[in-house]
């Protein structure tokens, strides 16, 4: 009964084995379409990182001509864009992708959020502030992309205790609600489609 895949997540991420091999994230989509066709396939979802576009651009192009309008979306996460509080590495993606096609093309933000922690760059100690700051601006940044961004995936519910590497979670991990759980109640309020 399921009717909506992905194909691979953060494709274009270090840590994934298509992170070198553009060609082989385009040959799963290539074969995740023909296992479902009548299937609402994410053919692409990449981070907006360094080189995101080149990536972009280097799959499409291993994507055989004849399947190219069956990528009718594209996944992007946005974590840079959304917790610096800037648009380039959305608006680059979004672009690139529009190159390929023009008009069918339904971009998704298929995750994103505020950062509580992440490594360095975003350190826990007031963390949550900033998170919920963040979840404002991410729905910003839907707007601002609204001709395109056809649906937004917040990610995740619950947070940790700050002892992992990665936490952006609404509610902490004892399920009690965090000043970003509002945030994204107020900017749901006034993002109906």
């Amino acid at each position: 009964g399921v009717r909506e895949w992905g194909v691979w997540n953060e494709a274009n991420h270090d840590s994934q084995a298509t992170y070198r091999n553009p060609k082989r994230a385009a040959q799963f989509f290539v074969a995740m379409r023909s296992l479902c066709k009548g299937c609402t396939i994410v053919a692409l979802d990449v981070l907006d990182q360094a080189r995101a576009t080149t990536w972009v651009r280097q799959w499409y192009a291993a994507v055989p001509r004849s399947q190219r309008r069956f990528a009718k979306v594209v996944g992007i996460h946005n974590y840079s864009d959304t917790n610096r509080k800037r648009s380039t590495g959305t608006a680059r993606i979004i672009r690139e992708v529009k190159r390929r096609d023009a008009t069918r093309t339904a971009i998704w933000l298929t995750e994103t959020g505020g950062l509580v922690s992440f490594a360095r760059s975003f350190p826990c100690k007031g963390g949550e502030a900033r998170a919920a700051n963040r979840i404002g601006y991410m729905f910003t940044l839907a707007k601002k992309f609204r001709k395109d961004v056809k649906r937004l995936y917040s990610y995740n519910w619950q947070g940790t205790d700050c002892t992992t590497r990665f936490d952006a979670g609404l509610v902490r991990l004892d399920g009690s609600t965090r000043p970003s759980y509002d945030a994204f109640k107020k900017g749901l309020a006034g993002f109906a489609r």
